[in-house]
């Protein structure tokens, strides 16, 4: 019951926020328009497929699996001009292989994988993201 009435709060609030759109929730991006959600979603597939690879290349992650490694994600926060430009991106959290992502590098390494992207249908919005893979062991 306490849930609800945080996301009932939150819900509340946002519709108060006129000049930008934020969303709280991972991945559930209500706000947006058919088109954006497309958009955001290519987007995400194609960092998966590249960018994502790439990164666990590097990080010498052949595979994620319950054995050796069951995560390694970010969680970044995005802020996404009225020109469809990223004016932040800012690493909040993430993990590798279980263990806290403190090495400033990889931080990097995930925000300049978002870095040069231009949108033209998700514009004007500030939200919480979480990229990368989680599973359930």
């Amino acid at each position: 019951m306490k849930y609800f009435w945080i996301f009932t709060i939150i819900v509340f609030f946002g519709k108060l926020s006129a000049q930008k759109d934020t969303l709280h929730l991972y991945q559930i991006y209500n706000s947006f328009s058919n088109q954006g959600k497309a958009e955001w979603t290519a987007f995400e597939n194609n960092w998966n497929y590249f960018t994502y690879s790439d990164l666990k290349t590097k990080q010498h992650i052949k595979q994620l699996d319950c054995k050796s490694c069951e995560n390694f994600f970010a969680e970044l926060y995005i802020e996404i001009t009225e020109e469809g430009k990223l004016a932040t991106v800012k690493f909040l959290k993430g993990k590798k292989c279980g263990v806290v992502i403190d090495d400033a590098l990889l931080k990097k390494q995930f925000e300049e994988g978002l870095r040069n992207k231009l949108f033209t249908h998700v514009k004007n919005k500030m939200f919480k993201v979480k990229l990368g893979q989680v599973l359930k062991c």
